[in-house]
């Protein structure tokens, strides 16, 4: 795990913000890891759902491409989380993150599935197709382009 976090960690160069660093490693997981949608509906894949799957196995979904997406973040500084929800009709899994002073919200695995646009966005903008559990952990994360620290 160790070594495929430095491989990923490459991505990033001294004097890049903090911003540049968050979009270095989301470019690097949506193009270095496959979606692997049998292991939604499969028990016996458990790796995909894990960072591990996702940086070392190079194949995840949602939430193992939120955790390893986390995990790189917090290896650059970036304070973040992974917020839990539902992107239409089925749950989900994507990440906040403050990049100089403002929270955004990013989905790692919507771009690995080619879907363009989902980086550092708003709560407001992300909230168009993506909606935090009411009640639960997700509304504990800070809201995206809130600014608030």
């Amino acid at each position: 795990m160790r070594a495929a976090a430095r491989e990923a960690l490459k991505e990033v160069r001294p004097g890049m913000t903090e911003m540049e660093k968050a979009r270095a490693l989301f470019d690097y997981l949506a193009v270095r890891t496959a979606y692997k949608e049998e292991a939604v509906y499969d028990p016996a894949f458990t790796d995909e759902h894990t960072a591990y799957g996702a940086l070392v196995g190079r194949s995840a979904v949602c939430d193992g491409m939120a955790l390893a997406y986390v995990y790189l973040l917090r290896q650059c500084g970036i304070e973040c989380a992974a917020v839990p929800g539902t992107a239409g009709p089925q749950r989900h899994v994507w990440t906040v993150f403050k990049a100089d002073g403002t929270w955004y919200e990013a989905d790692p695995t919507w771009a690995a599935l080619g879907t363009e646009g989902y980086f550092g966005l708003t709560d407001g903008q992300m909230s168009g197709d993506h909606q935090r559990d009411p009640g639960g952990i997700g509304t504990l994360a800070p809201a995206g382009g809130s600014g608030e620290s």
